[in-house]
């Protein structure tokens, strides 16, 4: 005799603002549970977990444990569309789900008569309504020097995990693996399960991989979902950056010159090149900017890509951790504690103190000011983010922007003394997430991902700024896939790229004499390839105006 048992007592975590609110059971109770052990030869479908407004859910496994022989659960959607289907290789306790489109999800356990195991247990279930954004609000006003600056009213969580970057509409960042997150649908997608430094441009991110020891740069092509490699001069120091067809990134440092070697990669020929000596490079059109230990201290070079000619832009002091964007190249002068900001005009070879470096407070409880803003920085257009890491005289610890063409930086979040942002900038959208050492003196691995848009409420629609705008009317169908290889069994994410705001989805994965071969279900569909062989997959999708189809032959390939 099967035991079902579904409490649904929901507790709300998080007041619901304008965005993702997260509904979770009493620590106590259970909303889906199996015996312990499971029957053999079983198959039963329990009541639908179902939110009410929920634009994406997910759920939590205390324990999900299935026995080898074929025995498997599957969630589903309200229309009994398979969404992903879990087997004994996904064992384990505390786990959660992805992320599914839809209010309701209903859970499915087949058991044929070979053996039983623990079965499973569900406590507890996440939704996302509206945009999908956490608000988080502040109402602090900060002093800065003579100025009075109110910080920003939200700041919009939309992840877990650190080193954050933005590109138009994408977000990426690192938390076990690699996360691709489209602002545009407020989709969180994992393209790898390894990776660190992820660097976005257009439909590329790339990020360094550490594959047992062996270090590699990975190139993801979000437009096919196809992953390339660097493997040449790659090591544990390799952060890379990228612009458009360009990579750059240093490696094999040596201890006598105190400089590594700085080397660009063209994707469009697959050619490398070692450039100068140097390291920490980043990368704007063709133009190089890094840092070079002279014969004295370090200095900050800019090489032009083009011409093969280098020049000395920044020196004095310690400047390190360049970052350029057109004229604009900026960097930390690390002569004292965490540093403060320099800009230097390449157009006019003027160089200018962007935050203080460091002042007596008057107090002599804390008599440092200064010098703490030069940790993280970021350089777009005429704006410069940055974050500040202690409360001085000059102001609190927080995430600021400062206009180049005014001379004034705005804070836009306070985030506590002694605690270190990461942020980051495309047009007037910023993100931030959390260092791992500069924590109110705490080390943990990574931390909330925030975004924030300067110009008008940061609860608009983000999808309604300048940058990289679907034509809603104009209906085109295109996908991308979280991997195109591996072994059986293999389960693929496909993420839906299509314009036009479809109203309905149809998958195609495998031929139809497979018992899963298609999916109805929208944006996202996960599907699990059980047999070796390659894969053609194709998605249709509808609206008022018409269908669609695209097909990627010989997508996927299973072995």
């Amino acid at each position: 005799m099967k035991t079902i048992k579904m409490i649904i007592l929901v507790v709300a975590e998080m007041c619901l603002l304008t965005g993702f609110v997260t509904i979770t059971t009493a620590s106590t109770n259970i909303l889906v549970e199996s015996d312990h052990s499971y029957a053999n030869n079983f198959d039963y479908i329990w009541p639908a977990i179902t939110q009410p407004g929920a634009t994406q859910m997910r759920l939590h496994f205390t324990e999900l444990y299935l026995n080898r022989a074929n025995d498997y659960l599957s969630l589903n959607d309200k229309n009994g569309n398979e969404l992903v289907e879990y087997n004994w290789a996904d064992n384990g306790k505390d786990l959660w789900t992805e992320w599914f489109t839809g209010d309701t999800i209903k859970v499915r356990l087949q058991t044929n008569g070979k053996g039983t195991a623990y079965g499973f247990k569900i406590d507890k279930v996440e939704i996302r309504t509206n945009s999908g954004f956490i608000t988080v609000p502040s109402t602090d006003v900060t002093a800065v020097g003579n100025d009075t600056i109110p910080v920003a009213n939200t700041a919009i969580k939309i992840g877990e995990g650190k080193d954050p970057a933005i590109y138009g509409k994408n977000v990426v960042w690192s938390n076990n693996g690699i996360h691709l997150y489209d602002l545009n649908i407020s989709l969180d997608n994992q393209i790898s399960l390894t990776g660190l430094y992820p660097a976005i441009y257009g439909n590329r991110i790339v990020w360094l991989d550490d594959i047992g020891g062996l270090f590699r740069l990975s190139i993801y092509d979000k437009s096919t979902g196809a992953t390339s490699y660097i493997t040449q001069n790659v090591d544990d120091s390799s952060k890379p950056a990228i612009y458009g067809d360009k990579i750059v990134w240093s490696a094999n440092y040596f201890d006598g010159t105190y400089n590594s070697n700085v080397y660009l990669y063209d994707i469009s020929t697959s050619e490398q090149t070692k450039i100068p000596n140097g390291c920490n490079p980043d990368i704007y059109g063709d133009r190089v900017a890094y840092m070079y230990y002279g014969q004295d201290s370090p200095e900050i070079h800019i090489y032009d890509i083009t011409t093969q000619t280098d020049i000395k832009a920044i020196s004095g002091g310690y400047p390190d951790n360049p970052h350029i964007y057109g004229n604009n190249v900026i960097c930390s002068d690390f002569y004292t504690r965490l540093g403060f900001i320099i800009l230097y005009d390449i157009a006019t070879g003027k160089e200018t103190a962007i935050t203080n470096d460091s002042g007596y407070s008057g107090d002599p409880n804390n008599p440092d000011c200064g010098c703490d803003t030069g940790f993280h920085n970021e350089v777009f257009g005429n704006s410069v983010v940055y974050a500040k890491v202690t409360d001085d005289c000059f102001g609190k610890a927080g995430v600021y922007v400062y206009d180049i063409s005014t001379a004034k930086s705005t804070m836009i979040f306070k985030a506590g003394n002694n605690t270190s942002t990461t942020p980051d900038i495309y047009d007037n959208i910023v993100i931030w997430g959390y260092d791992d050492l500069y924590n109110n003196g705490t080390e943990k691995l990574g931390g909330d991902i925030y975004v924030y848009k300067l110009s008008g409420s940061p609860t608009d629609s983000l999808s309604s700024s300048s940058m990289d705008i679907a034509d809603l009317d104009n209906l085109s169908a295109s996908f991308y896939a979280n991997v195109t290889s591996g072994t059986a069994p293999l389960k693929v994410l496909f993420t839906s790229s299509t314009t036009g705001n479809p109203s309905s989805y149809f998958w195609v994965f495998e031929p139809s004499t497979s018992s899963d071969w298609n999916s109805k279900h929208a944006v996202t569909a996960l599907h699990t390839f059980r047999n070796p062989g390659v894969y053609t997959v194709s998605l249709t999708v509808t609206n008022d105006n018409g269908s669609a189809t695209v097909t990627r032959n010989n997508y996927i390939t299973v072995s």
